[in-house]
């Protein structure tokens, strides 16, 4: 029994054939995780744009009180010195704290799409939710301080709580114009995807 040989140019036809099979479909496949990757990236840009805005609403909300409350604060730490009673402004709330998030940004750096985006909106969020991360660890040092104050001590309250509201107000005015430039940033960044 003979066998027949294929001849040197049938053999390179099929082995280019294969060959291009196989790179088109490493091409297509590669094309479609890119594609997933750009979806993923693109719901990520959304998601920390309207987490950011909703964290600058809460700023701008929690500073309009902040700063109605520190005259007030500044009439009851006078009153106090003059031996009037020791009173809490009006509508005053010694709790109230803006709700700031950072789920979006802790989703970006889980699921990597942190990394495909502009430098420059990188270090926009990263100095905005470094900061955030740095405000609630100041109020609670606030709060720590203003527990372990004599309440009987009525003016020295109302002047540490002052202190604070005055460092919260410093610090929310930071992260607002933060906030902000995080907001450019991923505007600039959502044309990319």
């Amino acid at each position: 029994m003979k066998v027949r040989s294929r001849d040197g140019k049938g053999l390179i036809i099929d082995f280019v054939l294969v060959v291009a099979g196989v790179m088109l479909a490493l091409a297509v496949d590669e094309w479609r995780e890119e594609s997933q990757r750009d979806t993923q990236t693109r719901k990520v840009v959304d998601a920390l744009a309207e987490e950011v805005k909703r964290n600058a609403d809460e700023l701008t909300r929690s500073l309009a009180y902040y700063r109605s409350m520190i005259p007030e604060l500044k009439q009851s730490i006078a009153l106090m010195r003059d031996g009037g009673q020791w009173q809490w402004p009006e509508g005053f709330d010694a709790a109230s704290e803006p709700e700031l998030t950072k789920a979006a940004y802790d989703s970006a750096v889980i699921t990597g799409s942190l990394p495909r985006f502009d430098i420059e909106t990188i270090r926009a969020l990263s100095t905005l939710y470094n900061g955030l991360d740095s405000f609630k660890s100041d109020l609670q040092q606030y709060g720590l301080a203003i527990m372990q104050t004599d309440f009987n001590d009525g003016l020295r309250y109302l002047q540490l709580m002052q202190a604070r509201l005055d460092g919260v107000v410093r610090h929310e005015n930071t992260l607002l114009k933060r906030a902000q430039a995080a907001a450019a940033a991923l505007e600039a960044e959502s044309t990319r995807w």
